[in-house]
């Protein structure tokens, strides 16, 4: 009788450890999962020595066309091993290059839907004041209303996107583009003024001005900038960025942003993460598995596999055990246990008690 009674009250403090362990899981951590984000580049012709002269690095896929479906269809792949939850697609204006194969993307996404997508307005050239009426209407019609499942929602509602330039705000004041209360209308950039960063790169003179996280909880990861290949900085005249940060990879950058955002994931504070990006070439700030010309790793896939590592760490915060003390769902628990243990032993000495008399 003593050594089912033993087994039996080590089978409930079992019970009760796991409830403790489950139930500390369930409530313990204010870490959130973001939303994971890549900038987009549907602009490649395939005939890059001609139309994309300014770049130095190769994609694995070869000097590729953005329209080609067999490219997109592996990019796809690629967003659903990484786990990225949307793409930023960078648009630069009706019947352009990037509007015909963004047509495509969303068709192709439409058919294998791992990724949501949303449109960001670049300040694409115009003889007059932008007509923004005409631009909301165009991008709802042609890809929110077409795509409801695949075009990306922000607080409800299809988010469009407009990068911060001279050109598309003449003063440089975002009040100047107008809202269209059918979106949610956010603006990327590099000055302190707009909504979401497009990069933040610590050390360099020209992103002093920037805070680390945007609106939205939203911050920006970048592996590198590089342009002076083909826009050369000149110090006197302030033309151009300075040489690029982390060159050849070796000044852990990339690492370092990460590590801010997984740990600001942790505290509740990061609720966006976009990489800029995924296929910007000719600035030297892509992810995409490439042949670089200045990496220390002769490995192409050497940031996609830092990137899916980095992922697979911040999704994981979500289940990580709280520190003592308890939670009041453990403490319940323990408490249940404890009673159980109890009411056992009293039932057993009074049934010993009863058959002895």
């Amino acid at each position: 009788m003593r050594k089912w009674v033993v087994l039996l009250l080590v089978l409930i403090l079992v019970l009760a450890s796991g409830t403790i362990m489950f139930s500390a899981k369930f409530v313990s951590s204010t870490a959130t999962i973001p939303k994971i984000g890549a900038c987009y580049y549907p602009w490649y012709t395939g005939n890059w020595e001609r139309d994309h002269s300014n770049t130095v690095d190769t994609p694995v896929l070869g000097k590729y066309n953005s329209s080609d479906v067999n490219v997109i269809r592996q990019h796809l792949s690629w967003f659903k091993e990484l786990k990225i939850d949307f793409l930023i697609i960078s648009w630069w204006g009706t019947d352009s290059l990037s509007d015909i194969n963004t047509k495509i993307l969303f068709d192709e996404v439409k058919k294998n839907p791992v990724v949501n997508l949303c449109i960001l307005i670049e300040s694409y050239p115009t003889t007059g004041d932008y007509d923004y009426a005409k631009i909301y209407n165009y991008i709802h019609d042609t890809y929110v209303a077409p795509f409801p499942e695949e075009y990306m929602n922000l607080e409800g509602k299809p988010l469009i996107m407009f990068y911060n330039d001279q050109s598309l705000t003449k003063d440089g004041n975002v009040s100047e583009i107008r809202i269209d209360n059918r979106f949610a209308v956010r603006v990327t950039g590099q000055r302190n003024y707009v909504d979401w960063l497009y990069w933040w790169i610590p050390e360099c003179e020209w992103s002093e001005e920037h805070s680390r996280f945007g609106s939205d909880g939203q911050i920006s990861i970048v592996p590198r900038y590089e342009d002076e290949h083909f826009r050369p900085y000149n110090s006197t005249s302030g033309a151009g960025y300075p040489p690029a940060y982390d060159h050849d990879y070796t000044q852990g950058l990339y690492d370092e942003q990460w590590q801010t955002a997984i740990n600001s994931a942790k505290e509740g504070k990061v609720k966006i993460v976009t990489i800029a990006t995924w296929n910007e070439y000719a600035e030297r700030t892509q992810i995409e598995p490439t042949n670089d010309t200045t990496s220390f790793t002769s490995s192409p896939y050497y940031l996609y596999e830092r990137t899916r590592m980095y992922i697979d760490i911040m999704r994981s915060t979500e289940t990580e055990p709280a520190p003592f003390p308890m939670t009041w769902v453990a403490a319940v628990a323990v408490s249940v246990a404890v009673a159980e243990a109890c009411l056992l032993v009293y039932f057993i000495k009074r049934k010993k008690q009863i058959t002895k008399t």
